[in-house]
């Protein structure tokens, strides 16, 4: 400024009391003990969970201590499962892993690719969205889930137990219900990974730790899979409600009410609609 020694120029000013205290802050090490959730329920849960679950929080800590260069150094092994970096965080985090993606880049032709977005002094990383195909049987859950296993053993020590207990138990799911069943079990490996996924008290294999799923995903009356019946149908507004598969017995005795009946106005014996059963040339003998 005009008028004033150059000494006083380049003079630095010093920083008031509370922008000094601010700029001390920022520097001092974060202490994890002073966490509420650190005191006491973590002594109590260090003693009743098994080393297993031990060892995976502290694999878990030591990626996130910096994410971004557990990425940069798993791109540069050797032998890696190939899977999305979007992926490949959510296992190192131990995320849920969407198994929707891992069948969609099985087999894509269309590279990952990325754009960085720079806001102030943050660098995001912003990725094209692609076409994600559903796993929507038994087999392609059985190919995401290697691929998922292959990836998760890749990068934790110690685990080999939980995924096989937890392959079992899915894969004798599939097996004890019905193909037209198979989306619920699906539904329900779905959140029971979304599940552990936000614990550190959980493996996969404890399946007695979220029945509560299961009861919701594959009983009769789960609130997941429970949908409220159509409102049924004015027969006076031409609407007709659906037939099932089954042979009307009232129609072939001239006993129906063929406004509301669902079923099938067939001849009992023969399923022919030009009579009814006790007229079927084709009855079988001693029915009247």
């Amino acid at each position: 400024r005009r008028g004033e020694d150059p000494a006083q120029q380049d003079r630095v000013e010093p920083l008031g009391e509370d922008e000094e205290d601010r700029a001390n802050w920022k520097h001092q090490k974060v202490n994890p003990s002073e966490f509420h959730w650190n005191k006491g329920t973590s002594f109590i849960h260090s003693v009743i969970l098994s080393p297993a679950h031990e060892s995976t929080r502290r694999q878990v800590e030591a990626y996130t201590l910096d994410i971004k260069e557990a990425l940069q150094n798993l791109d540069l092994s050797y032998g890696k499962p190939s899977l999305s970096s979007k992926q490949w965080k959510n296992v190192l985090r131990d995320d849920y892993v969407e198994f929707d993606e891992i069948l969609a880049g099985a087999f894509t032709t269309t590279p990952q690719t990325s754009n960085e977005l720079v806001i102030g002094e943050t660098t995001l990383e912003v990725q094209k969205p692609k076409v994600v195909s559903k796993v929507s049987t038994h087999g392609e859950w059985i190919n995401a889930f290697r691929t998922f296993e292959e990836a998760v053993q890749f990068a934790f020590s110690g685990r080999e137990m939980e995924l096989r207990g937890y392959w079992n138990h899915i894969n004798n799911l599939f097996s004890a219900k019905q193909v037209s069943l198979h989306q619920r079990v699906i539904n329900y490996d779905r959140a029971v990974r979304i599940y552990v996924g936000g614990r550190r008290d959980i493996l996969l294999h404890e399946t007695d730790k979220y029945i509560h799923l299961k009861d919701a995903h594959l009983e009769a009356g789960g609130v997941a899979i429970y949908m409220p019946s159509p409102p049924m149908s004015n027969p006076g507004k031409g609407s007709k409600r659906k037939r099932t598969s089954e042979v009307c017995r009232n129609w072939n005795f001239k006993h129906c009410n063929g406004t509301s009946c669902v079923f099938r106005h067939v001849c009992i014996h023969c399923q022919s609609a030009d009579h009814v059963g006790p007229k079927c040339p084709n009855r079988p003998k001693g029915l009247a």
